[in-house]
């Protein structure tokens, strides 16, 4: 489950108009952030969900 600050910017990213907004969107991140996020990104892609 993630916390505020991840699901916020989970959303940021999958509503992200192209992948150079994703990427500033995470480069601004502090590091915990950023690997929730993309941990949940990673579970939640088709090619990994069962």
């Amino acid at each position: 489950m993630l916390d505020q600050k991840a699901g916020k910017t989970y959303r940021k990213l999958l509503t992200a108009s192209n992948k150079y907004e994703a990427f500033k969107i995470i480069d601004r991140l502090d590091p915990n952030t950023a690997k929730r996020v993309l941990i949940a990104l990673f579970m939640n892609s088709n090619n990994y969900s069962s």
